[in-house]
């Protein structure tokens, strides 16, 4: 279900990406909320469910799991009304997708401590989760820097973008492709 998730909110992400390049005002939206709106849900609300349902694939079936996948569902359509209707909406479904992702990178870090799989995919799946926390990190500095450096959103898109694509993305699809074939290499070698 994450999986299958993720690949619609690519679709809305999509949407958003393309109100934003012909400059549309929706919903009484600013191009440029337009342009975060797509970058989130391209790299937050599409990429994360991918990865929440790869890492259920790998990992012990925990009680909290489902829990997990259905906040994953719920939080960027939270966060989408938000943006449109609501700001303490907004402010649930951010707290509620950030602790979401807060846990899955926690988790994976946990697991990749004890795992004795390829470097590789550690390499790149860690990468993945410190740029999370640095997007973190960046999102709640954002106001002292904006006041410090004077910057505007639009400065700030491409940082964020950059963060996410590079950083939380590429790795993570990365780390996950070696993961997943140094997998299949253990299960070759115990079926032998």
């Amino acid at each position: 279900m994450a999986i299958g998730a993720g690949l619609v909110y690519f679709f809305i992400g999509g949407i958003w990406f393309t109100l934003y390049q012909y400059q549309f005002d929706l919903f009484q939206a600013k191009p440029a909320t337009h342009a975060l709106s797509s970058l989130h849900f391209h790299f937050s609300s599409a990429i994360v469910p991918i990865f929440i349902g790869l890492l259920g694939r790998i990992m012990t079936k925990k009680s909290w799991y489902p829990w997990v996948v259905a906040v994953d569902i719920i939080g960027p359509i939270l966060i989408a009304v938000g943006i449109i209707f609501s700001k303490p909406i907004e402010y649930i479904g951010v707290t509620l997708f950030a602790c979401n992702i807060a846990i899955y990178t926690t988790y994976l870090l946990a697991y990749l401590r004890k795992s004795t799989l390829q470097k590789k995919s550690s390499f790149f799946l860690v990468l993945s989760c410190i740029a999370f926390y640095t997007i973190v990190v960046v999102s709640i500095c954002y106001p002292l820097l904006k006041n410090m450096f004077s910057l505007t959103i639009h400065d700030f898109i491409p940082i964020y973008g950059s963060l996410h694509a590079f950083g939380f993305v590429l790795c993570g699809l990365m780390g996950w492709v070696y993961m997943i074939d140094s997998l299949k290499k253990l299960t070759k070698r115990g079926v032998s």
